[in-house]
């Protein structure tokens, strides 16, 4: 469950939009979207009932009206994203603007 305000200018988008999920794996699946083009947002995430071992991040971001191309194939990729901490029940991290953030908990 997340909390968050709207961007009053997008007819009522939510700054913040969460999926959570347990994979085949038996690990949490977390991703963060942060809809703001201009502020980042933090964010602490706590996991009810859940051992947490591990903890690995990836990112997804880039300016608004970054596309992908024949041209420019790599313009967005996801890359490593290590900075998030890790808490006693869950981890805190600060998504950028305009960011896709995916957690793997084990």
């Amino acid at each position: 469950y997340i909390t968050t305000d709207y961007i009053p200018s997008a007819n009522k988008l939510p700054k913040l939009i969460e999926s959570a999920s347990m994979n085949e794996n038996g690990e949490i699946v977390s991703t963060v979207v942060n809809t703001s083009i201009d502020e980042a947002q933090e964010i602490c995430c706590q996991i009810a009932d859940f051992n947490i071992s591990v903890i690995k991040a990836e990112i997804l971001c880039g300016e608004a009206h970054d596309h992908n191309s024949f041209e420019n194939a790599d313009a967005v990729k996801s890359k490593e994203f290590t900075e998030f901490e890790k808490t006693s029940d869950g981890f805190k991290f600060t998504a950028p603007p305009c960011s896709i953030v995916k957690f793997i908990v084990k």
